[in-house]
């Protein structure tokens, strides 16, 4: 037998058996290749379906839009809020409960927030400072108000008088001056007041205890 010969015999394909059978196998490979990633496929469309409903759906912590919230109005001063915690706050006003107790001095606050800042007192520590002149204070509301002497403009313009204010909170304080709804009143003299503490300070007044000249001046009572 030549070389040519021999080669084509051994590169020659298997019997007619042994193709069909590599046929059948081949086939089924591939229908079960396809099956597979059919299967996977679709496996992945559901994981996408079910992250994009996640997101989707709402967290039940979450709240709805402030304008959506229902509110919860006190049954004294009819002054609502939109959560429980803020209305159970608000309440203390009335009440007069002071839970949050300083271990100095024995003061009481209504807030522990209150309870925080009046510590500092104690402690020395001011860590709220005016950027203008470097003055530093324990509370962030006081830096706010002494920001207020270095604004010279005035751009709020009460609508009744020539008087201008700073900020809106001022001219919503001096508008009860001519509209005559003071939010807290002196229960001996009727003067009205737009803060608790300025009436608390007033109060003292009635009561002959020492207060400030500022208080003195304005109260009428006197």
């Amino acid at each position: 037998m030549s070389l040519l010969s021999r080669v084509l015999i051994t590169n020659s394909p298997p019997s007619g058996g042994d193709t069909d059978e590599r046929k059948s196998v081949s086939g089924e490979s591939l229908s079960s290749s396809s099956s597979a990633a059919s299967s996977a496929g679709d496996l992945l469309d559901t994981l996408r379906h079910d992250a994009c409903a996640a997101l989707l759906q709402p967290s039940p912590k979450s709240r709805p839009p402030r304008g959506e919230r229902t509110l919860l109005p006190c049954e004294v001063c009819g002054k609502a809020f939109d959560r429980p915690s803020l209305l159970k706050r608000h309440m203390r006003t009335h009440t007069g409960e002071k839970p949050h107790v300083c271990m100095v001095c024995s003061k009481g606050f209504s807030t522990s927030s209150s309870l925080n800042t009046h510590r500092r007192i104690h402690s020395g520590e001011k860590p709220h400072q005016c950027q203008v002149c470097g003055k530093r204070f324990t509370a962030s509301s006081n830096l706010y108000y002494h920001r207020m002497t270095h604004i010279k403009e005035k751009p709020h313009k009460c609508g009744l008088c020539s008087k201008s204010f700073p900020t809106p909170g001022d001219l919503k304080s001096h508008m009860y001056v001519h509209n005559g709804s003071w939010p807290f009143k002196c229960h001996i003299c009727n003067r009205g007041f737009s803060k608790h503490t300025n009436l608390k300070n007033h109060l003292f007044l009635h009561t002959g205890r020492k207060l400030s000249i500022q208080f003195q001046s304005e109260c009428k009572f006197i």
